[in-house]
């Protein structure tokens, strides 16, 4: 179907019609109930002219005070730049063609529903000022009359920000990646030695913070890739011990493979569950002490989660008394013979967590550590339910401490 984007001059209605179709819709139920609608709502006759507005729509036209835009077309109240020096104001300019608002109603005019983000400059105050708005609009007939309702959203704060967040991301990325290198270049004495190894796994956190944010985002907006390579569980484990390696100096924590191990290969994507590990041995080695130790395991069966890894991965309270808090029936402790294989990861640290805690742990936004902290639990299970296939769960115990654990399926199709 061929759609005419642009407005004609001997479409528009004059005052005396346009006051008819406005009382005419005054009598419609609806327009009551949205008058008070938070959303801006709008609508406008066969010929693009506004002949009701809900207060939220005003305020967002924010025209002159006494000012009415019945018989105005939407860019025209807006005083969008474009409307004037058109032949016959918004909808008639050259650029109206491009208009996200101008296609959404030739579209409901046409009798479909249509949805489109637009850019609006205006200086009806004098200053000028772009708006980035979304416009839903859907065409609706009220005894005699034809018209088109439009819902229009005030998109502009997302839009800068998310711009803003490319921007950060890219410029520094690029200089955490190139203090990164600068470091691998440079060497010395064994003390200076070591100083560079803590100041290159330093810019290796930076990175991987930095990366762990964006993919965080991108799995929000639904806009993150999975690029699935074989990878070997014990190559993966035994890299991210290595990575927190020097993080712990002089903490007093270790950090150790479970002997219960076993090795095998899944078909994943390596950035985005390495990521997911990491953020779970994170978690385990913040909510440990000094001399205490964490466990990071893997293998096509779970072991029986009945040993407090303490200082010596013996036991130290009787599990019978104690008490078990858990995200639910937690993955199956073996293969099931009619699932397709699965792959298990998982952290045990001594403490247990607290009832609170273990009710909102997924929460976004959620911590024990401080307002603000709480995305690395929400954003393992973002990322490894809705892009990996996987599970994330959790059993904690008084006296056993508390294991996460991530299924994954083997292969993916």
């Amino acid at each position: 179907m061929s759609v005419d984007y642009r407005a004609t001059p001997e479409q528009r209605h004059e005052a005396p019609r346009i006051g008819s179709e406005r009382a005419l819709l005054l009598q419609a139920p609806s327009v009551i109930i949205l008058e008070d609608f938070p959303t801006p709502v709008a609508v406008v006759n066969e010929a693009r002219q506004l002949v009701w507005a809900n207060r939220a729509a005003l305020d967002l036209f924010e025209l002159p005070a006494d000012a009415e835009p019945w018989g105005l077309r939407i860019g025209e109240a807006f005083a969008c730049v474009h409307s004037r020096g058109a032949p016959d104001g918004c909808g008639t300019a050259a650029h109206c063609v491009l208009c996200g608002a101008a296609r959404g109603m030739a579209h409901a005019l046409h009798g479909e529903l249509h949805e489109e983000d637009y850019l609006v400059t205006r200086d009806g105050t004098g200053k000028p000022e772009s708006l980035d708005l979304s416009v839903w609009s859907k065409p609706f007939s009220f005894r005699d009359g034809r018209f088109v309702v439009l819902s229009i959203r005030d998109i502009s704060a997302s839009r800068r920000r998310d711009t803003l967040e490319r921007v950060f991301y890219h410029d520094i990325l690029n200089t955490a990646h190139g203090l990164r290198g600068l470091l691998s270049m440079l060497s010395g004495g064994d003390g200076e030695r070591r100083r560079l190894e803590l100041a290159r796994s330093a810019a290796e956190h930076l990175v991987e913070e930095i990366e762990s944010q964006r993919a965080l985002q991108a799995a929000e907006d639904r806009s993150l890739t999975v690029e699935p390579v074989p990878v070997e569980a014990a190559e993966l484990v035994g890299s991210l011990i290595e990575f927190f390696r020097f993080p712990l100096e002089g903490k007093g924590i270790s950090l150790e493979v479970d002997p219960a191990s076993s090795p095998f290969v899944l078909l994943v994507d390596r950035s985005l569950i390495r990521r997911v590990l990491a953020n779970m041995v994170k978690n385990a080695i913040e909510a440990s002490a000094r001399g205490e130790r964490v466990l990071v395991g893997y293998g096509t069966r779970l072991p029986p989660f009945d040993g407090d890894p303490g200082s010596d991965g013996s036991p130290d309270a009787d599990p019978a008394a104690s008490s078990r808090l858990s995200s639910g029936p937690g993955p199956a402790a073996g293969p099931d013979p009619g699932k397709e294989p699965r792959g298990f990861f998982w952290t045990v640290n001594r403490a247990a967590m607290e009832g609170e805690v273990r009710e909102r742990v997924f929460e976004r936004a959620f911590s024990t550590k401080g307002k603000g902290r709480g995305f690395g639990t929400y954003g393992m299970r973002l990322i490894a339910e809705r892009y990996l296939g996987g599970r994330v769960s959790f059993a904690s115990e008084e006296g056993t401490g508390t294991r996460f654990t991530v299924e994954l399926p083997l292969f993916r199709d």
